[in-house]
């Protein structure tokens, strides 16, 4: 097993996932509740409903309830999320793309379109991780006990010996992994 994978299960024990189901279920309600003040609970539209609850939960699980501040490509990120990932699995399995990777990105508008998306998208998550391992080590230093959302568990696991070796990338590919 990748390392990565080792610590991402350390994080899913049985005493942080009871830590958790108090701030999914505030999460949850707070998702929902906002969804209602937008009109998107539509039971018309409940696939597009689930659709955007699962991936706001999910970041506001993963990120905080701060994600609601952040854009990608002026939509909300997870938003901009649900956009940018079925362009890139179409894109990726093209077999130019499977064939020739590097070249496709040079040779293919699209292609090379696609890799500068990610690259913007892993530059917003990059400013959210930095501003939350900001926060993070402010409570720490304070020393008040706190309810921990995923990222600030991940933080506290990459200060181990044992984690050291998980990056920010990491963070960044488990988010995605999380929400699709």
């Amino acid at each position: 097993r990748r390392s990565s994978d080792l610590i991402m299960m350390s994080v899913f024990n049985m005493d942080r996932l009871k830590e958790f189901v108090p701030l999914i279920v505030s999460l949850t309600n707070g998702v929902l509740n906002d969804m209602e003040k937008e009109g998107l609970t539509n039971p018309k539209n409940i696939k597009k409903t689930f659709k955007l609850m699962t991936g706001e939960i999910i970041g506001r699980y993963f990120f905080s309830d701060n994600i609601k501040k952040y854009t990608y490509k002026n939509d909300p990120l997870t938003i901009g999320l649900g956009k940018l990932l079925p362009r890139i699995f179409e894109i990726s399995f093209k077999p130019y793309m499977i064939i020739a990777p590097k070249l496709s990105l040079k040779i293919f508008p699209s292609c090379k379109q696609g890799y500068n998306d990610i690259l913007e998208f892993k530059a917003v998550c990059r400013e959210i991780i930095k501003e939350k391992r900001a926060i993070y080590n402010e409570k720490k230093k304070a020393g008040t006990p706190w309810k921990k959302d995923m990222m600030e568990a991940l933080f506290e696991i990459m200060e181990t010996p044992e984690g050291q070796c998980f990056t920010d990338e990491h963070l960044i590919y488990e988010f995605l992994t999380f929400t699709f």
